[in-house]
């Protein structure tokens, strides 16, 4: 499924301003290589859970060394989109409402898992990130 995620802009400067403006965080690995590793994602959690759900558009970003623009040296390849599970290994912190509250405070992420989704669109993409909401 490498390639383009139908729905997004073309280009990578126009692909990271629209997922950016959409409430997505960019993170990249931190290489000096051609090609790395970028990932847009969002997080779900709630104070009455230990839970923390990472919901992520992964990219090759590939960097050629050519004289020209920002987006003709560097080009985003989507890989796929990932669910990642995390134990925030709160402490609990009282009730309310007959919920338990976790200090967010004492976080120690735990990575349980993750799962690749089968996402084809980036309008399959929001209906699935939808489904936290």
């Amino acid at each position: 499924m490498r390639g383009i995620l139908e729905g997004l802009p073309e280009g990578t400067i126009a692909i990271d301003t629209f997922l950016r403006s959409e409430g997505f965080n960019c993170v990249e690995d931190e290489s000096s290589e051609s090609n790395r590793w970028r990932s847009y994602l969002i997080e779900v959690s709630d104070s009455t859970t230990n839970a923390l759900l990472r919901i992520r558009l992964r990219f090759e970003l590939t960097v050629s060394d050519g004289i020209g623009s920002y987006d003709d040296t560097h080009t985003l390849f989507y890989d796929g989109a990932f669910l990642d599970a995390y134990d925030r290994q709160m402490e609990p912190d009282g009730w309310i409402g007959g919920e338990p509250y976790f200090d967010e405070e004492t976080e120690l992420l735990r990575h349980v898992g993750t799962t690749r989704l089968r996402i084809e669109s980036y309008k399959e993409f929001k209906q699935f990130i939808h489904c936290f909401s």
